[in-house]
């Protein structure tokens, strides 16, 4: 066709804007293939973008859950500890009155009636768990030996061991 618009010179013109014409209906398929791509690269983009914001969201859900149970659990241990301070408080007072009350029987079974007079009175002092007591005392070893020295200077005993 072309050989013939070329030799008669009567369909030049229209050949060539038929041609510009398949050339622009050529780029606006492609152009709009384009953007049909690009639109189906968006839309997964998106869908993809919610999916993700979906994890995140996941995420965060576990993290507050973890941080919530490990605040759970530092409340337990602080409550434990208060709890174990406050056994070892006892333990300490059950074991300053149970030294008394050996001290007591072992004044009695040496017929000193007045050291175990004095020992029985320490023991009713030492009546409830203070915290004052442990800071003052320490522990029991030293209230005997206290106990033991206010009652020689008060009677004027000498130490006999």
């Amino acid at each position: 066709m072309l050989v013939c618009c070329f030799l008669t010179g009567c369909c030049y013109i229209s050949c060539h804007y038929s041609q510009k014409l398949k050339i622009i209906i050529i780029l606006i398929y492609i152009y709009f293939k384009k953007n049909r791509e690009r639109r189906e690269t968006m839309e997964r983009l998106k869908t993809d973008m919610v999916e993700i914001g979906e994890g995140q969201k996941r995420i965060r859900e576990g993290q507050r859950e973890i941080r919530q149970k490990f605040e759970e659990i530092e409340s337990e241990c602080r409550s434990l500890k208060v709890e174990t301070m406050n056994i070892a408080k006892q333990s300490d007072y059950n074991q300053i009155r149970i030294d008394l009350m050996f001290s007591i029987l072992k004044a009695r079974e040496d017929n000193n009636i007045a050291h175990a007079d004095h020992l029985t009175g320490l023991l009713r002092l030492v009546k409830f768990p203070s915290p004052f007591l442990f800071l003052i005392f320490g522990i029991s070893d030293f209230i005997i030996n206290l106990a033991n020295a206010s009652y020689r200077g008060k009677h004027k005993l000498t130490n006999s061991k």
